[in-house]
This record gives C-alpha cells, structure tokens and sequence, in this order.
C-alpha cells in the first residue's frame, strides 16, 4: 500500500499537464461537477495521497477510462497542475461517490425523443453524453440531442416527485397572455369551448403571431376572425419577464371590429407563474377602455396545475374571473374551468364551464 502511494505521489510530481490529451471534462455527478474541491475531496476520500491539495478536474477519456488534472502546492504561490492518466473507469469513480448520498441520488426518469421512458441511475456526463445505468439495459451512454426531457428527484420518492415534464402551455393561463414567447418556429394549435380554433408561431424567439376563427358554418356577417402579434420585450436571469402585443377581433366590414392593447409582466418559470397586465380596449365606432387583469398557475403534481385569471374591465358592472385546473403532458395540455361574473347583480355560486385543448408543437 505503501509503495502504491510513493508510486501516485511520483506520478503527481513528474507528469506535466496536457489537457488537450485528458479528454472531455466530465461531471461525475451534480452535487460535484467537474471541478472537486477540498471539502469535497475530504468527504468522499479521493486522492487522499494528496498533500496541499487545491483541486482536481475530471476528464473521460476515448476508451471510457477517467482522468484527473491536480491542482496542489503547499501555498497558491507554489501550486502547480500534474496530470493523473487513468484513475479509474467511469463506473469505479462513481462507486466512490456513494460516501456522498446527495451525489448518489441521481435517479432520473429520461424520456427519448423517440418515446422511450428510461428509468435510470446518472453516473456520469460530458457536453455531448449522459451515461445512465438501467436495470434493464445496464450502462448505457446516450447522446444529450436524443434526450426530450430529463426530471430529477427531489430527495426521495416519498418526499418528492417527477418533474418528467413541463407545462407546454406557458403562453396564457386560461385567456390571459404571459410575458412568454414560443422559440423560433414553434407553437401551439388549440381549441376553444370546441368552437372557436387558434394557431401560433414564434416568427423569432422574442415574437409571436397568432390567429383564429369560429369552426361551426355561420352567415359571412356572423363570422369572426381573431389574430394578434405578441413581443417578448424584457426577460431577465431572475425569472421576470416583460411583453406587449396587440389582439384583434374582426369580420372584415361586416361590423366593424374590436381589439386590444395590452402590456404584461410576468414573474415564475414553468411549474408556476404570476403575471400582470394592463391594457386599453377599442372598437372601431371610437369607444375605449382600460382593461387590467391578474393571472397565475401553480404546479401541484406531475401533471397538474392550478390556474386562476381575474379581469378588471373600466365602466363595467361585472368582472370575470375563471379558476380551475390544467392538465398537461409532453406537448398536450387541458384546461378545464368555472368562469364567476363578480358584479352586484351578478354573484352566484354556479361558474360557467370554460374548457380549451391546446397541442403545443
């Protein structure tokens, strides 16, 4: 044992650092990263042989083996880098690391763009690869661009759930629009009170297009159109975001037509969101009003939301305001709803069913 050491602390001494020759930088598990630092090292046990250890990177090597790039020197003045060549194998690493529970807690349920549902045992990454242990298959290494969507534990499974999937409907709440633009060339295709159809398109990541029409034959006068533009005009790291558009409702001359202008603000990420507006409805006769709303949603299980809208209309008499939940899958979501009118002569304890289907592509 003795002589494995002084033979470790030579190589330490003598290797020159090529980091060309290393391989890819590797994460050995989330909680590490690439980069192990002291308090690290000290926990797990690795490189124990080490004296003035600062750091060390982990590198994979073409034939699976892992390497190391050391950092150590008795002050930062004196440290230098030395190049460990094949510590061991991916999963021989990775065995060390379950003196770290929180590393070794890297179940994931993985779903392929193909369909395929893995659930697996992450023990290793590079930018291109995750390498999965499967009971099925054993270990596996699959490409990032195969992976659809990747959600972790939180703790344990009795503590916690899958986040296997996000709300694919982050655009609006029930009508409302959020401050969220779909990326360049995707969408979403939905229906409404399965009468009304609407489409949308990210024509850029930061501008959206839309436009809709009623589904049941009606006389030409009777049809309406509804099509819209929405910018995403600020989004910051911090989950807040800014967008304002235009909505318009039109039958082309029959009679005359209606919009609004609005501005929203949006404050969340996928799993749940508060969002803000105000705008200025008009018609085509002259007539105006402002118009504010207050919207959000919440994630309450894998597949499940609660969301709620509130309408503030100037000079009306009553407010709409519509709660309810969201169903969602991958690309499939539902809402299902009771819209209040809230005004004098209006409050009842018996909502109006609201429902739309939405396909996000």
């Amino acid at each position: 044992m003795k002589i494995a050491k002084i033979m470790f602390i030579i190589i330490l001494l003598v290797s020159p650092c090529y980091p060309q020759e290393l391989g890819t930088p590797l994460t050995i598990s989330r909680t590490v990263g690439d980069t192990l630092m002291p308090a690290e090292r000290a926990r797990l046990s690795l490189f124990p042989e080490v004296r003035g250890f600062k750091w060390a990177v982990f590198f994979l090597a073409d034939d699976s083996t892992v390497n190391a790039k050391v950092h150590f020197g008795k002050s930062e003045q004196e440290a230098r880098d030395s190049s460990v060549m094949g510590y061991g194998t991916l999963r021989s690493v990775h065995l060390r690391l379950a003196r770290d529970s929180a590393a070794c807690n890297d179940s994931a349920k993985v779903l392929l763009a193909d369909g395929t549902l893995l659930i697996a045992t992450v023990y290793g990454e590079t930018r291109d690869k995750l390498y999965l242990e499967t009971a099925r298959f054993g270990q596996i290494a699959i490409a990032k661009n195969q992976v659809e969507t990747i959600g972790w534990y939180n703790g344990t499974p009795a503590q916690g759930y899958f986040k296997l999937v996000t709300d694919p409907n982050e655009t609006r709440a029930f009508v409302m629009p959020t401050a969220t633009t779909p990326q360049a060339g995707k969408g979403y295709v939905a229906d409404y009170e399965l009468i009304f159809f609407t489409a949308a398109i990210g024509v850029t990541d930061w501008l959206m297009i839309n436009g809709g029409t009623l589904l049941i034959p009606v006389r030409p006068e009777n049809m309406i159109f509804n099509y819209g533009v929405k910018v995403r005009v600020y989004e910051s790291p911090e989950r807040f975001g800014v967008a304002a558009g235009v909505q318009m409702l039109n039958n082309f001359g029959f009679s005359g037509n209606a919009g609004i202008a609005y501005t929203v603000a949006s404050y969340g990420d996928k799993d749940s969101r508060v969002n803000l507006a105000v705008g200025r409805a008009f018609e085509s006769g002259g007539g105006s009003s402002m118009l504010y709303g207050i919207s959000g949603d919440g994630r309450v299980s894998e597949s499940i939301k609660l969301v709620a809208e509130l309408w503030i209309m100037e000079h009306a008499s009553w407010s709409p305001i519509v709660v309810g939940v969201r169903f969602f899958g991958s690309r499939l979501s539902a809402d299902l709803g009771l819209l209040y009118p809230l005004g004098e002569s209006l409050n009842s304890p018996i909502g109006i069913p609201v429902a739309s289907l939405t396909y996000t592509f």
